[in-house]
């Protein structure tokens, strides 16, 4: 076998293991082939935390921004859904807002937000005692 024989019999060999090695890497395997995503809070339900009003009376927004017009108001101590939370830049900050059913905003620093309605229930029997 002359030098040139071997040279390409050995360069062949060579990407022959690579390609195989390459494939092998790219294969799944049965434990891989089907993820299993375990719902968590609070991507897993509609309402991601419960508020209980901490002012002595809040409006409900159409719009998250204080010059949006109202169509409702909260009191001090009401329980209130909170379906979403977003912080939104206004006047040169960021000022954070909830959406509380039936759909409207409040600003956030006007409600304490808890994990579950339990949680709330506790707190909000707390603010109508004050």
């Amino acid at each position: 076998m002359s030098i040139y024989r071997s040279t390409i019999f050995y360069q062949k060999g060579f990407f022959l293991v690579f390609l195989v090695l390459l494939c092998s890497g790219c294969s799944r395997s049965a434990s891989e082939a089907k993820i299993s995503v375990v719902p968590t809070y609070p991507l897993s339900r509609p309402i991601i935390a419960y508020g209980v009003i901490n002012v002595p009376y809040t409006t409900l927004n159409h719009e998250p921004d204080l010059s949006s017009t109202s169509f409702g108001y909260l009191r001090k101590g009401d329980l209130a859904q909170i379906i979403e939370r977003r912080s939104f830049l206004s006047q040169g900050k960021y000022d954070t807002w909830v959406m509380v059913e039936p759909s409207g905003w409040i600003r956030e620093a006007e409600v304490d937000l808890y994990e579950n309605e339990a949680q709330a229930h506790t707190a909000q029997q707390a603010h109508r005692t004050n």
